[in-house]
């Protein structure tokens, strides 16, 4: 045991004692059932069951800023102590205790150990909270005005879904009565099964959980279904790095923090940082890929609609982002421990009172200035994806109207901005330049010439047909001009080359070898970053770089290259059909569901982590079986959740959105898969 923990439980013990000679009627289980050392919370439900007492949690953090940095999980009280104390004893009464008994600590001795108790109780670095002070739900009225917003969701999901029930049975009955019926409730005058609905009618079945749930698990072969098993694994990979973060109150054995990250496994935790990179460079891809197209298919001309696909895609995306922030509110009165106030009081509430605005107008990586006061402050992803998405979209049509040399010269000209910029911010998880669109846009653009140069590869000659839908000649002039060329001609020197690489074994797998090592060297170097600097990640003490400042700005660099190239490097090969038995596994059906989940998922997972953590009995330890175990579990949790978002809400308003989509007759919808594919 640390010098630190020693102490504090010398001062529990000498309370304990003293608190039994107080008028108030102590007995010797209360002190069985209360903590015996500064990170234990003792027995909360057997504290509870005494009936004459009530469980109190000392929670301080009074490290000196001059003093040798403590291990400290981000916003995690540095101590807790559970205390089991007579109901007589207030709130007040427990925190005037307790600094007498820290009262006789010298200053010396303190400020060895790490500790300044100089205004402890005035700097809230010092707290007791008791079991019966807890937030009630009638306390909060947004709480309550949301509860009435899923209620009634659910009502319309479950209207809609016995609506569709009874459509499908009265398609099956050919009785006059049954006509009848389909008269006044689909809008066909004769009744006739089959029949396309009328508008308001889709619009209810868009809320239908048979529905969507068909959508969901449906499944259709494309040349980028490998990216399904990509974003599976990837969201868990943020997972696994979130677990190790988001944990509370923390982990027990944080004293040991040095000997767990240098452990070489740790490679894995650290290198989850990329996962967010792959999610980045699967959205730049798809939107070059899926952008044209759908463009194509609108009433208008294709520059012209540039402003309507953008609407579309925030429409889709934004009402689950608001749900998440305003609905998770109720998560706060739906559970029990006793550090669970924690959470009732977590600073994610407030942030999200004052910032949600430009959480939801995809700002939050500006501002607020302070990026610990962003509302759910992981969604910073997104307000760098929109803002990729928006500046990229000018650039991928001007691309496809035959600006090829023009267009791919300035993304190769921002991929050598960002590497630069990269070199010169010296990146960290803890600082600005980590939320930065200039530090994050280079997975993105990789993505985006993937998928530029994939087309060109494909068709082999850099022959394209002029239109890229069916539709009528009169039509075809507003359609982007792809280059004719004679497919007896020979294609350029360079598609030639990577038509060669591609196609042939070795070199493809030499290809193969080379994106393996980029992106393994990566994560080493992230884990060496962050083996040598944990005190940037666990400590609240700005600025703590023991890399010298040469390795601080090449990491910078080459964490902003390496993952992007490595993917641009497998995927174009897998997306022409090569890959063998990774690829194969990549794009098994079982992910594509699992793929339109992870919006979702994505979204949930850290309030899930917050949610069930802060109910704990006692801090976690970090050990590989029990993360393995943490992992899993938020993975089915989040999954499940994720699941019910998209019955109750993402799925049935990009339904709604899609019926006022304005795309010419005879052209298909956007497909339902793709507000998820975009979006990630």
């Amino acid at each position: 045991m640390s010098p630190l923990m020693r102490l504090v439980a010398v001062l529990l013990c000498a309370g304990k004692a003293a608190a039994l000679c107080s008028p108030y009627n102590f007995t010797p289980q209360m002190l069985m059932y209360s903590g015996t050392s500064p990170m234990d919370l003792g027995n909360y439900e057997a504290c509870l069951a005494q009936g004459n007492a009530h469980h109190c949690v000392f929670s301080f953090d009074t490290r000196d800023p001059e003093a040798p940095t403590q291990g400290f999980w981000l916003d995690t009280p540095l101590t807790m102590t559970g205390l089991c104390v007579p109901k007589q004893c207030t709130e007040n009464d427990t925190r005037t205790d307790v600094a007498k008994w820290l009262s006789v600590i010298d200053a010396g001795t303190a400020k060895s150990l790490g500790l300044n108790f100089t205004d402890l109780w005035t700097k809230n670095t010092a707290d007791v909270t008791c079991s019966e002070n807890r937030a009630r739900l009638g306390q909060d009225p947004q709480a309550c005005l949301m509860l009435v917003v899923v209620l009634a969701l659910a009502a319309m999901v479950g209207v809609a879904t016995i609506t569709q029930v009874c459509l499908e049975r009265l398609d099956a009955d050919n009785s006059p009565e049954a006509a009848l019926r389909r008269a006044l409730m689909c809008g066909d005058p004769r009744g006739r099964p089959g029949r396309p609905h009328s508008k308001r009618m889709r619009a209810l079945l868009a809320f239908s959980a048979l529905k969507n749930f068909d959508d969901l698990v449906g499944h259709r072969h494309t040349d980028t279904n490998f990216f399904n098993g990509m974003r599976f694994f990837s969201i868990v990979w943020v997972i696994l790095g979130h677990t190790a973060v988001f944990t509370r109150p923390g982990w027990s054995n944080i004293v040991d923090i040095k000997h767990i990250v240098d452990d070489y496994a740790m490679v894995v935790v650290f290198g989850a940082f990329f996962a967010v990179d792959t999610f980045f460079f699967m959205s730049g891809f798809l939107q070059a890929h899926l952008l044209p197209a759908y463009l194509l298919r609108l009433k208008t001309r294709a520059w012209h609609g540039l402003p309507v696909v953008v609407a579309l895609r925030y429409l889709r995306v934004t009402p689950l982002v608001l749900f998440v922030i305003f609905a998770g509110r109720l998560t706060r009165f739906m559970g029990d421990g006793p550090v669970f106030f924690h959470y009732q009081r977590s600073d994610v509430w407030e942030h999200c009172d004052q910032f949600w605005w430009t959480t939801v107008l995809y700002l939050n990586n500006f501002y607020p200035p302070d990026k610990s006061e962003t509302c759910l402050g992981w969604t910073w992803y997104l307000s760098n994806d929109w803002q990729f998405f928006l500046l990229t979209c000018p650039l991928v049509l001007w691309y496809a109207y035959g600006n090829e040399r023009l267009v791919m010269a300035l993304l190769v000209t921002a991929q050598i901005l960002c590497v630069g910029l990269g070199f010169a911010d010296k990146l960290s998880v803890l600082s600005h330049a980590y939320v930065r669109p200039w530090n994050r846009a280079a997975p993105y653009l990789w993505g985006v010439l993937a998928a530029l140069i994939w087309k060109k590869l494909k068709d082999k000659s850099v022959q394209r047909e002029r239109p890229l839908v069916d539709i009528s000649d009169a039509e075809a002039e507003a359609v982007p001009k792809w280059p004719d060329v004679d497919a007896d001609e020979p294609p350029p020197w360079g598609i030639a080359a990577a038509l060669w690489v591609v196609h042939t074994p070795w070199p493809r797998r030499l290809l193969y070898a080379v994106a393996a090592a980029l992106m393994w060297s990566g994560m080493t170097f992230s884990w060496q970053k962050y083996r040598h600097d944990w005190a940037a990640l666990y400590s609240r003490s700005p600025g703590a770089h023991p890399w010298p400042e040469m390795y601080q700005r090449f990491y910078g660099g080459y964490y902003v290259l390496c993952w992007g190239l490595g993917l641009f490097l497998l995927s174009i090969p897998w997306a022409l059909g090569y890959g063998g038995r990774v690829r194969a596994l990549l794009e098994h059906p079982v992910f594509t569901p699992l793929a339109r989940l992870t919006y979702g998922v994505y979204l949930v997972h850290p309030l899930l982590m917050l949610y069930v953590t802060w109910q704990t009995r006692q801090y976690y330890a970090w050990h590989a079986s029990n993360i393995a175990v943490m992992v899993l579990g938020y993975v089915a949790l989040a999954g499940a959740a994720s699941l019910t978002l998209f019955l109750l809400v993402e799925k049935p308003v990009a339904n709604v959105v899609g019926l006022w989509a304005p795309e010419k007759r005879g052209g298909r919808a956007m497909p339902g898969s793709v507000s998820t594919e975009s979006v990630q």
